[in-house]
């Protein structure tokens, strides 16, 4: 279970000062990231940096040095660096001002910042971004209120203004408000942040604000506007976080069901509607299904069938019945009682239609297969590849299995040697592969000893060289790569259109650090070892390798999982909000930052590689060693969350892995698995 977010209070006898100041740390978020990042600067001696500065230097030489010295917080270093650079390459110029401005304000001198932030960009680039904020942090570190004010509410009326942009305004222009002693405005700004932008970096730093006063929610919210909140802690991927609000404010209502049930507190979530039933409602059907949910989650199985059976007697013709009639079947095979199963599938399948039918089906087959019913089993096969008409490899694989068990094992052997030779990309294949190999497939024993040799072996990288850059444009992702900044590499590599997909233009993307424009441009090149590596790179390998050392994980199966969540965008995010790279949610993240002392940490720092990196690592190594090294329980627990993995781990401890893999519940779960495994696989056999 994740555990609740703590802020970490301010002591009450901070002055106002001394919190902005924490605050400042806080909210810059760029300048926070990069000390996530490695530290890339050596001290330098001083009796040769008289010469250092006569020696003729490229302006992305200085600029990557400028970096290093602000990483190193030599910031007197990093100004000169940086002003010199800024002199001679225009092109660097808002990275220049960037850290110029970061360093003059960690120096304690914001007003020395202004003169180079005078223009900021209104754009979608990270950098543009970036600069805005520091801009705002300079303009109310040098108390120039009205101008911070004056670029903030342009700011709120911009394309540009997203849901957590506007929470970090409103934080602003609170501020503001704040500093200037006029504290009942600074929360009246602030009561629209708190209800609509709960848990996030903008509403910390509100909290701790109203904690030096001696506020607490209750003072500045009403009731409506605090039940509000929780729902939309809820909607965040804070579900539970908010039952102490619910249970406070509501304690009997639907809301705080549903929400025990997002928070995977099933068990409560089965108490509250059934008493919630008792009760005279109008919508019965509804609250009867969501109480059979809660005990099927809970592995109350009995109960569950129960209510499933009243809503097909007492609501035969309503949408919640359709959905009953394709839950109970299911629940006697979850729960182990395949018997029981088969009765209730051969009696609803009638009712099925679609997906439901067909997945019907499939659950039917399996239950005669788990039974040992082989030629049962073995006729349906044959009936879904007559109604499919396809011979599927899952089909053909899954045929051979049943041929196993009636020992058949000639025909068997034969048809795993025809999948073997399909695509390297289909997970069956490589079962197959395994299958040629082993008697039994182990949840720990995945790995296919034999070669396959239609892959290559790389032993060296065919990236060594990066394509020449045939314009200044092009240059620019490569410095940045150079300097350790990633996320502004990835930025900026994304706005050209070199779509040169020959080993150095293939190259030129992987020193730029744009491992998703080299895997699409790749796909043109395939067969070939650049091809190759470009399909299956080696992403971010010093990060990469530096965490899975830590957490004695594979990289290789870093690689495979990062490859499957993010196709190696460190910006993109999901409709459940997962973040970054190794697509991490709200609720994981935040225990990860707390399990790794990461006291500062915000989601938005999730877009940083080595941020997302080394979460998605650590909490990938901890699910394989609480499920005892399971390949298969782990990365389904990192999708799908560990708590529905061990509801199945009661079954799945019986089956060899292929088995549990097929019947994952979730299909997008189950999907996930099988392209996670085909990844691992590949990357195995291309880097052995």
């Amino acid at each position: 279970m994740v555990k609740n977010l703590k802020l970490l209070p301010l002591k009450n006898s901070m002055n106002t000062g001394t919190i902005s100041k924490k605050i400042f740390q806080f909210l810059s978020f760029s300048l926070c990231a990069l000390c996530f990042s490695t530290t890339w600067a050596k001290q330098k001696n001083p009796s040769i940096q008289s010469a250092e500065l006569r020696e003729e230097k490229t302006p992305e030489k200085l600029f990557i040095e400028g970096v290093e010295g602000f990483k190193a917080k030599n910031y007197d270093r990093a100004i000169q660096k940086l002003n010199r650079a800024l002199s001679t390459d225009p092109l660097l110029d808002s990275y220049c001002r960037f850290f110029i401005a970061g360093a003059f304000i960690e120096k304690g001198t914001p007003q020395e910042a202004l003169p180079f932030l005078q223009t900021t960009p209104l754009t979608q680039k990270e950098i543009d971004y970036d600069l805005f904020w520091i801009k705002i942090r300079a303009l109310i570190d040098s108390k120039k209120w009205d101008e911070a004010t004056q670029n903030l509410n342009f700011r709120q009326r911009s394309h540009l203004n997203s849901s957590t942009e506007q929470a970090r305004v409103l934080f602003h222009l609170g501020l503001i408000a704040w500093h200037q002693n006029k504290k009942q405005e600074a929360k009246n700004i602030w009561r629209k942040l708190l209800v609509n932008n709960p848990i996030s970096e903008s509403e910390k730093m509100v909290l701790s604000f109203l904690e030096t006063s001696s506020q607490n929610l209750e003072k500045i919210l009403t009731t409506n506007e605090i039940l509000d909140r929780a729902e939309n802690m809820v909607q965040t991927g804070y579900a539970p976080m908010a039952i102490p609000i619910y249970e406070k404010r509501v304690p009997k209502s639907e809301f705080l069901a549903k929400t025990y049930f997002k928070a995977r507190k099933y068990a409560q979530a089965a108490l509250l509607y059934e008493e919630l039933l008792k009760k005279n409602g109008t919508d019965k059907a509804k609250l009867t299904y969501q109480l059979a949910s809660s005990l099927a989650r809970s592995d109350q199985f009995e109960q569950a069938l129960h209510y499933h059976q009243k809503i097909v007697t007492d609501f035969p013709q309503s949408s919640w019945a359709n959905l009953s009639r394709e839950k109970i079947p299911f629940i006697y095979f979850d729960s182990g009682k395949t018997e029981e199963a088969i009765s209730q599938y051969e009696k609803m399948l009638p009712f099925y239609r679609g997906k439901a039918l067909e997945k019907g089906k499939w659950t039917l087959l399996w239950s005669h297969y788990l039974l040992g019913h082989n030629q049962q089993a073995l006729e349906m096969l044959a009936a879904l590849e007559q109604a499919g008409k396809n011979q599927s490899q899952k089909m053909m694989y899954w045929k051979a299995r049943i041929l196993e068990k009636m020992k058949r094992n000639p025909e068997a052997k034969n048809i795993y040697k025809n999948l073997a030779q399909k695509k390297v990309s289909d997970y069956y294949a490589w079962l197959s592969s395994l299958r040629l190999e082993k008697n039994r497939i182990d949840h720990t024993s995945l790995s296919i000893h034999k070669r396959d040799t239609r892959i290559p072996s790389l032993n060296k990288n065919p990236f060594q060289k990066g394509e020449r850059p045939s314009s200044n444009e092009d240059k620019l992702p490569l410095t940045l790569a150079q300097a350790g900044l990633d996320r502004y590499a990835y930025d900026e590599s994304t706005q050209l259109q070199n779509n040169n997909y020959q080993e150095e233009g293939l190259a030129y993307y992987y020193h730029s650090h744009n491992f998703n424009r080299l895997i699409v441009l790749a796909q043109r090149a395939k067969g070939t070892l650049a091809g190759w590596a470009g399909l299956y790179p080696q992403a971010y390998g010093e990060i990469v390798n530096e965490h899975a050392s830590k957490n004695k994980i594979d990289p290789k199966l870093v690689l495979s999982v990062m490859r499957q969540e993010s196709h190696f965008k460190p910006f993109v995010s999901s409709e459940a909000l997962a973040l970054g790279l190794m697509q991490m949610i709200p609720q994981t993240a935040t225990e990860v930052s707390q399990a790794l002392g990461k006291t500062n940490f915000t989601y938005n720092d999730l877009k940083e590689p080595k941020v997302g990196i080394e979460f998605g690592t650590w909490y990938l190594a901890q699910l394989l060693r609480h499920f005892s090294g399971s390949l298969p329980y782990a990365l389904s627990a990192y999708n799908a969350g560990p708590e529905a993995v061990t509801r199945w781990k009661k079954w799945g401890d019986k089956l060899e892995a292929d088995e549990f893999i097929e019947l994952i519940p979730y299909a997008e779960t189950n999907n996930y698995v099988k392209k996670i495994l085909v990844n691992y696989w590949i990357y195995k056999n291309l880097y052995p």
